[in-house]
């Protein structure tokens, strides 16, 4: 059961991103690190997430980085009919270095 302090039920955006992209990523931005230990990282942190929305009966969706950064206005689009909210797809910038987004 969700927090009864909340509004409403929540709706989770489980944004999926390769292991390898993930650790290109963190190197390119942080440097030097131990490439499998980020992806014992990057796993332990999706199979949370995942024990998260099933304990708790969320109703969850899915979206891939890239078809957030390579097609926002049609990704967010669908974001907004899970959400039920009007989102705008202009909010998803790249505004750093190639590989990590702002939204």
């Amino acid at each position: 059961m969700y927090q009864p302090v909340l509004p409403v039920r929540p709706k989770v955006v489980v944004c999926l991103r390769s292991p390898h992209a993930y650790v290109d990523s963190v190197t390119r931005v942080f440097g030097l690190v131990d490439p499998r230990a980020l992806e014992r990282q990057w796993a332990g942190r999706y199979r949370r997430l995942l024990a998260v929305i099933r304990d708790y009966g969320l109703e969850a969706t899915c979206v891939e980085y890239n078809a957030l950064v390579e097609r926002p206005e049609e990704t967010v689009a669908a974001l907004a009919r899970f959400a039920g909210r009007p989102l705008r797809p202009e909010f998803v910038v790249l505004e750093n270095p190639p590989g990590i987004l702002s939204v």
